[in-house]
């Protein structure tokens, strides 16, 4: 990114984008399962309870997760997830999901619903 450009949204940054005012922004993010899988990896190495999880997207608002724990008595969880709604932001930051194999236990049902942190 060339200099002027960086101090010029480094200068808006730090007054709140104050140059933006009264802008609407919609974008689609869209995020590889690679990268998805490795910000996982990286956000779960801290955990001692979970040794693995993965993220499969699939088709209609769905995806698969496998996640294997750091006790190897307890067999892996694989499940998969249905998004029902997406976020309202700033609103409403609640994701709702539901487990939609029929196996779900008590831990699994209490993930259905997520909000997200406020900024």
């Amino acid at each position: 990114m060339p200099n002027r450009l960086w101090h010029l949204l480094e200068n808006q940054r730090t007054t709140n984008f104050s140059g933006l005012s009264g802008s609407d922004v919609r974008a689609a993010i869209r995020i590889t399962t690679s990268l998805l899988n490795e910000a996982l990896s990286a956000y779960v190495s801290s955990s001692s309870a979970i040794r693995e999880l993965t993220v499969q997207p699939r088709a209609g608002n769905r995806f698969d997760v496998h996640v294997k724990l750091s006790k190897a008595l307890v067999p892996p969880i694989n499940v998969t997830v249905a998004i029902e709604r997406q976020p309202e932001l700033p609103a409403d930051p609640t994701l709702v999901c539901r487990v939609s194999d029929g196996r779900a236990t008590k831990r699994q049902r209490s993930l259905n619903s997520l909000s997200l942190p406020r900024a």
